[in-house]
C-alpha cells in the first residue's frame, strides 16, 4: 500500500470528519433535491392548506 494512502487511513482527524461528511452529504443532495422539486410541489402544497383551511 502507497505509504501516504497508509498515513491518510490510519489518521485519527479522518475518522472523526468521516462519519460528519458520511451524514451531510446525502443531506445535502436531499436538499437540493427538494430545492428544485419546490416550484412543482408548491402549488399543490397550496392547494392542500386551502382546503384543510375550507374543512
Amino acid at each position: 500500500m502507497n505509504i501516504r494512502l497508509q498515513r491518510t487511513i490510519l489518521n485519527w482527524r479522518w475518522w472523526l470528519v468521516m462519519p460528519v461528511f458520511v451524514v451531510l452529504f446525502p443531506l445535502a443532495i436531499l436538499t437540493m433535491l427538494a430545492e428544485a422539486m419546490g416550484n412543482r410541489i408548491a402549488p399543490i402544497t397550496s392547494r392542500l392548506m386551502a382546503w384543510t383551511r375550507a374543512a
